[in-house]
């Protein structure tokens, strides 16, 4: 995922595979009010990720992905969304630090 990351352009979709995968990342482009940039698994329980994200740039949508063991950051950023996830370790693991607009919904917090 750090390598989509690090060239992901607004409107743009990373589509994340089934499988587990690791590693710690970061957002470093941000998308716009119109051209949002999705991070889309292949579904809850088929996509997992055991790592770190950090979403520290704006409108991001981070969908379909199963967070196991690893946090979940959105810091400082505008309306970001986070759907359609399931992470373990509960809200210990998910913060939202700063910023406005960000939304979580239809997510399961085990």
């Amino acid at each position: 995922m750090s390598r989509a990351l690090a060239v992901v352009k607004p409107g743009d979709t990373i589509s994340i595979a089934a499988g587990t995968f690791s590693g710690n990342v970061n957002t470093t482009v941000a998308g716009t009010a119109t051209s949002r940039i999705t991070i889309q698994g292949a579904g809850v329980g088929s996509t997992v990720y055991t790592g770190g994200l950090l979403v520290d740039s704006s409108y991001y949508t981070i969908k379909g992905i199963t967070f196991r063991g690893s946090s979940v950051t959105f810091s400082a950023v505008n309306d970001c969304i986070m759907e359609s996830c399931e992470a373990y370790r509960g809200l210990n693991n998910f913060k939202i630090e700063g910023g406005s607009n960000c939304i979580v919904r239809n997510n399961v917090f085990h």
